[in-house]
């Protein structure tokens, strides 16, 4: 639905807004469960239903390895499109996950949310309103 977030007159230090956002319908990232490790030299496919189909979903991994090196990446595709596939030369830049106590040290993530319109107040800065929503699965990154 349609929110508004508006702090009336303002204050001292931060002057008057008033932000509306539209929080899209929530999206499920339907293949989630059978993804539990990920081989480097493969591409990677994700698939999502819902949302809103005007919007982006941004796909992201993170790796650390057993030498503390790190990596992630990001990609974004068109939440309309229901599916991406990470490609291999991407995956392969990411280390292989170090496993501490019998969990991987490695991450998936599928995210989408908006950012809401208005005047921004003064006084600030920077100033940034939004929304998202998301899940996140631990991997190894192999």
């Amino acid at each position: 639905g349609t929110y508004a977030v508006d702090n009336g007159a303002g204050g001292a230090d931060v002057g008057a807004f008033k932000i509306n956002i539209v929080v899209p319908a929530t999206f499920t990232w339907t293949n989630m469960s059978q993804i539990t490790a990920v081989p480097r030299s493969q591409p990677l496919t994700v698939t999502w239903t819902g949302g809103d189909p005007s919007s982006k979903v941004q796909i992201s991994g993170y790796s650390v390895a057993a030498d503390n090196a790190e990596a992630f990446f990001i990609c974004v595709a068109p939440d309309s499109a229901g599916t991406f596939t990470v490609p291999a030369a991407i995956l392969g830049m990411l280390p292989a996950s170090a496993v501490i106590q019998g969990t991987a040290e490695g991450f998936l993530t599928l995210g989408t949310g908006n950012v809401g319109s208005g005047n921004a107040p003064s006084g600030l800065d920077l100033f940034s309103f939004g929304d998202n929503q998301g899940a996140a699965i631990s991997v190894a990154y192999q």
